[in-house]
């Protein structure tokens, strides 16, 4: 019988037979392969196998060495979050030099008539740490009409020297006002241990102590404003001024944070603020948030100054019959001032805090081309703005 085209039995019976299994040498030969039986290159597959084989060590040493080096950076990473953590202080703060702070009997002598009465104010701060802080008092001029003060907490950087200027041009705007500033604790002379003698001691056994704490010249949110109440409280009681009627508070960059937290504990006559921010937490994360992430960032930053949040939390606190906000900054107006190319705390911040303020008494000065530290370039301007401010709510 003829096989169909194409197909053959022979064929077919050598492709499902199966193999021999015979001991001779064609068995042996067969199973050992063509280079045992010494004919023959090896097999390609072979070749093949053996780069993969390579491979696969390549690509496992790769992924080791690049785990070792995700390790590495994760620590070290780590390592500069928890450093961030403990000494943010250090970093966060600016002191000047307690060397720096001249007297007041110095000031008279430099500044003349522009610092009249000006005088040296030391003031014990009774929050258990022995802390004293200094600041400069200039009364109101006979030329006032009442006596209206206006306290000044200063920026970041520097002492209270560095702002005689302004508080000499700020009495001068408001017609005669008086102006109180301090410097916060280690912050210039700040420190118990330039004090009075008196003073120092006074400080001491209301802490209850035989010596300074660390944290006696030692800045933190919770110090600066236990600094800021003893001072006004002192300037109150110096000038025989009532808080809530008498006194208005200036702030500029870190001092707004710290005039708004006392505005919403007590009433005082209004705010004056430059260059405000709605938090530090904020601040930093549009400073450093390419470095750190900000979920992560905000559970680092201790000190967080959160104005905004003072703010806010006055603005919900409502009045069950009149639904009006209650509360101090519900009744405490507001100008606050910030240049349009600040590029330390940019403006939108500012405007964000103007925006949540709870007092309709408020107004926003954009300082047109300039930045965070020279918006008094524009003296007239800003201090016209002040002086119709204070007069309007005196």
């Amino acid at each position: 019988m003829a096989e169909p085209h194409g197909f053959s039995f022979g064929r077919l019976w050598r492709r499902v037979r199966p193999p021999y299994n015979g001991g001779g040498a064609r068995a042996v030969a067969s199973r050992a392969g063509p280079a045992a039986s010494g004919g023959g290159a090896p097999r390609p597959n072979s070749k093949l196998g053996e780069l993969k084989s390579r491979s696969r060590v390549v690509c496992a040493r790769a992924i080791s060495g690049l785990a070792s080096t995700i390790k590495v950076a994760g620590v070290a990473y780590a390592g500069a979050l928890a450093m961030l953590y403990t000494f943010q202080r250090r970093v966060m703060y600016f002191p000047g030099e307690a060397a720096e702070v001249a007297n007041a009997s110095t000031m008279r002598a430099r500044h003349g008539a522009a610092v009249e009465g000006i005088v040296d104010v030391f003031v014990p701060v009774k929050d258990g740490s022995g802390a004293v802080v200094h600041g400069y008092y200039l009364p109101p001029l006979p030329l006032a009409r009442d006596r209206t003060t206006l306290v000044l907490f200063h920026g970041n950087a520097g002492h209270v020297a560095h702002r005689i200027w302004l508080c000499a041009a700020l009495r001068t705007a408001t017609g005669g006002c008086g102006v109180a500033i301090m410097d916060y604790r280690g912050y210039g002379r700040s420190d118990p241990r330039y004090a009075p003698a008196e003073v120092a001691r006074a400080s001491l056994e209301s802490a209850g102590k035989k010596s300074f704490s660390s944290n006696a010249a030692s800045p933190s949110e919770s110090g600066i404003h236990a600094d800021a109440d003893a001072f006004v409280d002192h300037i109150a009681e110096l000038g025989r001024l009532n808080v809530g009627r008498d006194i208005f508070l200036v702030g500029e960059s870190l001092g707004t944070a710290v005039s708004v937290s006392m505005a919403s504990r007590r009433n005082v006559r209004g705010l004056v603020l430059f260059s405000a921010f709605t938090s530090i937490t904020d601040v930093a994360v549009m400073a450093y948030g390419s470095l750190v992430p900000g979920p992560l960032l905000r559970l680092l930053v201790k000190d967080r100054f959160d104005s905004l949040g003072l703010a806010m939390n006055s603005n919900n606190r409502t009045n069950t019959r009149t639904s009006k906000p209650i509360g101090p900054l519900a009744h405490t107006p507001l100008l606050m001032f910030h240049g349009d190319y600040d590029d330390i705390v940019p403006m939108e911040l500012g405007l964000e805090l103007y925006r949540a303020w709870p007092c309709l008494n408020k107004a926003f000065v954009t300082v047109k081309g300039r930045g965070h530290n020279d918006l008094y370039d524009k003296g007239d301007e800003v201090f016209r703005s002040v002086r119709n401010f204070v007069q309007s709510n005196q």
